[in-house]
């Protein structure tokens, strides 16, 4: 073979193999550079790549708020030919703030493609999403890129109706009144109340007051006027520049489903607004129950807690107490106050709980904590309210509470802050000081309404978990404080008995009873007014009800429950009405079929029938009223001896060892029985009407000649039907005005409560009990002055119980 030959058949080959290693080595380059693409788009990819905390924080109520937002991300690389355009500044932003933005921002992003958009560009709304961190922002880094694919974009409509819809929460659902301090956010529907010009007829203090007007102005006064004596917040001012927002509601529904759906928040299903730290947002609906501006005072100090001293949010009976105080009423001249009467009705309402036996140890109050203090809200939201006010009252404690506050503001713990100021306080005399403060004010039977308070629609308070759902007994003597809300809900269901005073209850040395003999008490009671039907109720019922007792299995087994007179009269007034279920539902406790075979049987032979008691003389419904608590809650019916003291103009007093016989409900015959006939000649002589009745005589009686009362423990009755107005305090004999007998009447309270005590009537646990009768005709008469003078005093006003 010709070498010369065989070279050039080898030379192609080799070109081709050299041609066929460069295409080799171009098709690794494009392998590998495709593969590199490949893996970054991947890892861009918003449904492959490895997520980090993008999520915008869900804060609970009572977390303190969340730090601020992480400066802006850069954009990603703007498409080509595309407008660059700086990423947009993030304001500051409260939580609550910070949804509705999220909120804005997601819908504008689903609304980017629709023809005629004119809003962010898809950089700008990325760059929102990215700085606030939220979980949407996948969308919209992978909308950078282009249109998104038609399921990324259904994922994304889902998702932002499940987090921003029903109810929505993105701007458009409000209507938004703005202050540079206040901003006012109306959800869809809602309205700001109207002022009223006039209160509502019977409202105060046991409803609401009256509606104010509420502009965002206002508001930002009320917001002044409390920062003027707490201190000033940075709302609207300082690095955060945002106001205090208010988000108002048409309805206690659409308030609960916001909070909840939300802001993941469950406030009860009673309460008319919240503040919450978490959020930094104030919510409340308007209601016809409520006072709104009453609300949102609540809730603005609140507010100005949490911005100045986060940790007094944990003190129940500091937060709540002062809201409430704070609430009441507009602030004066640029000052706050509260609303005086009702103060005064809350005062004399916790003043006749704890005269109900009410167990009461206010250090062991200022030491509860939230879950304690919130589950029996009505009866707390009480005590505190009343201690602050008497805190504020007193110039020495009024500095030792704004002490607290100002140690708490400076970032002590509220325990330390406690010591550092109230410690110092001798708190037994405090509880004594607080205690008499009370007692200044007229007993007042029915609770006040605070501002937690909703509709009853909404009310369910439950009676404490410890309770088992059966209101628990308290110690002897005493009513466990849950049987409170159990005699609320009674009274709200309408029973008469609920809103009768506690009745003389417990061992006695000595049952008294002093009843006026006036020349009207010889006549029969003819006020067309007056419920004769619903009087024999009562009498049936407080005798009747002296024979129950109930049980509970404890424990140790069956213990006795400590049942407050209300309860069980109630209980028998439910059976003899046909209003059974109403009295189960309002207390848990069920009656069996045999006890009420035995009331309903009573109830058909209570010989003081209804036509007997509109023809007898007043003074024989004070015997069978004596009677009736005599032989309920009496005294012991084996020992006690009875001291009838008839007085008009003058004074008898007559005694009877105890013979109390039968059962109370079928006997007719009783010690008191005898003794109102033995002086019933006594009375006033005919035509001396309107000068004939001493009262001072019958109460004198009781601490002088009242058998030897000195020492020992009585339960006195009270009867008359008039004005005292004979004698020493009469108002008919001196001549004296209405002025002046009113002020005589409290001079003699005063007397007479000297004389109680200095009968040691008052004696430490072995208290004696006064229980007034106020036939009509003396109510206003000054009886009630006597609650002022002798704690163990309770006021029974028949005008007004016994009413058609």
């Amino acid at each position: 073979m010709d070498p010369s030959g065989q070279s050039s058949r080898a030379l192609p080959r080799t070109l081709w193999a050299l041609l066929l290693l460069l295409m080799l080595g171009a098709a690794l380059a494009v392998y590998i550079g495709s593969r590199d693409l490949r893996t970054e788009a991947r890892h861009n990819s918003p449904s492959e790549r490895p997520e980090t905390a993008t999520a915008v924080p869900r804060v609970k109520a009572g977390q303190g708020p969340p730090p601020p937002a992480d400066p802006l991300p850069p954009a990603g690389p703007p498409a080509s030919g595309a407008e660059v355009r700086p990423a947009p500044e993030i304001p500051p932003l409260t939580p609550f703030r910070r949804l509705v933005l999220e909120a804005d921002t997601v819908l504008e992003l689903l609304d980017l493609d629709e023809p005629g958009y004119t809003g962010q560009s898809a950089a700008v709304l990325h760059a929102i999403l990215s700085g606030i961190r939220s979980e949407f922002s996948k969308y919209s880094e992978q909308r950078l890129s282009g249109r998104l694919p038609p399921q990324e974009h259904q994922n994304l409509r889902v998702a932002a109706h499940d987090a921003f819809r029903n109810p929505d929460v993105d701007t458009r659902a409000y209507r938004i009144d703005r202050a540079p301090r206040v901003q006012l956010w109306l959800r869809e529907g809602a309205t700001l109340p109207a002022a009223e010009v006039r209160t509502p007829p019977g409202e105060i203090p046991l409803r609401r007051r009256a509606q104010e007007e509420v502009t965002v102005e206002t508001v930002a006064r009320w917001l002044e006027a409390i920062e003027a004596e707490f201190g000033t917040t940075d709302f609207g001012a300082g690095t955060r520049r945002l106001p205090l927002d208010i988000v108002v509601f048409d309805s206690q529904q659409a308030y609960l489903q916001f909070a909840q759906d939300r802001l993941s928040l469950k406030p009860p299903k009673w309460s008319a607004g919240f503040f919450s730290a978490g959020w930094d947002v104030i919510c409340a609906p308007t209601l016809e129950s409520t006072s709104f501006a009453e609300v949102l005072r609540h809730e603005m100090f609140h507010a100005v807690q949490a911005h100045l001293a986060h940790g007094s949010l944990g003190v129940p009976w500091f937060a709540e107490g002062t809201a409430e105080w704070l609430d009441k009423a507009p602030p004066k001249a640029g000052v706050p106050a509260t609303h005086s009467g009702f103060a005064a009705a809350a005062r004399g309402h916790l003043r006749y709980l704890l005269e109900q036996g009410l167990a009461f140890e206010l250090a062991k109050f200022l030491a509860l904590d939230l879950p304690a203090f919130y589950g029996e809200p009505e009866l707390n939201y009480l005590i505190a309210y009343c201690f602050v006010d008497f805190l504020r009252a007193k110039e020495d404690l009024r500095k030792v509470y704004f002490e607290f506050w100002a140690l708490m503001k400076d970032g002590m713990a509220p325990p330390d802050a406690f010591y550092r100021s109230f410690g110092v306080l001798d708190m037994a005399d405090v509880q004594r000081r607080f205690l008499a403060w009370l007692r200044e004010a007229p007993v007042q039977q029915t609770p006040v309404r605070f501002t937690h308070d909703a509709p009853v629609d909404f009310k369910d308070l439950p009676l404490p978990p410890a309770l088992g759902g059966t209101p628990a007994a308290g110690k002897s003597g005493e009513i466990g404080a849950g049987w409170f809300q159990a005699i609320g809900k009674l009274k709200d269901a309408g029973f008469a008995s609920a809103g009768a005073p506690g009745f003389i209850k417990g061992d006695y040395d000595l049952l008294i009873v002093a009843c006026d003999n006036s020349e009207s008490m010889g006549r029969p009671l003819d006020e067309s007014t007056f419920d004769f039907e619903a009087f024999r109720r009562w009498l049936f019922s407080v005798r009747f009800a002296g024979t129950i007792k109930l049980t509970r299995a404890g424990a140790g087994g069956e213990s006795d429950e400590e049942v407050p007179p209300v309860i069980l009269i109630s209980l028998v007034e439910s059976v003899i009405t046909d209003r059974l279920d109403d009295f189960v539902a309002s207390t848990g406790i069920k009656v069996g079929k045999e006890l009420q075979k035995q009331i309903n049987a009573g109830w058909e032979q209570f010989y003081l029938t209804t036509e007997l008691l509109k023809s007898e003389p007043r003074r024989a419904l004070c015997q069978y009223a004596a009677e009736s608590v005599a032989w309920y809650w009496g005294v012991r019916q084996d020992r006690a001896g009875v001291v009838f003291i008839d007085f008009n103009t003058g004074r008898a007093i007559e005694k009877e060892n105890n013979q109390f016989r039968g059962d109370g409900i079928k006997s007719s015959s009783s010690p008191l029985a005898r003794l109102f006939a033995k002086t019933a000649s006594r009375r006033s002589p005919v035509g001396s009407d309107g000068a004939d009745t001493d009262w001072w005589l019958g109460l004198s009686g009781i601490t002088e000649n009242g058998g030897d009362v000195l020492g020992k423990r009585a339960a006195v009755m009270f009867f008359t039907d008039g004005a005292c107005s004979a004698g020493e305090f009469g108002q008919v004999e001196t001549a004296r005005d209405d002025v002046r007998y009113q002020l005589d009447m409290a001079r003699l309270a005063e007397r007479f409560g000297e004389h109680w005590r200095g009968a040691a009537l008052d004696a430490a646990g072995r208290e004696s009990v006064l229980q007034l009768f106020c036939l009509p005709g003396a109510q206003g008469q000054g009886l009630d002055e006597l609650l002022k003078t002798v704690p163990q005093a309770r006021l029974d006003d028949w005008t007004t119980r016994f009413k058609k």
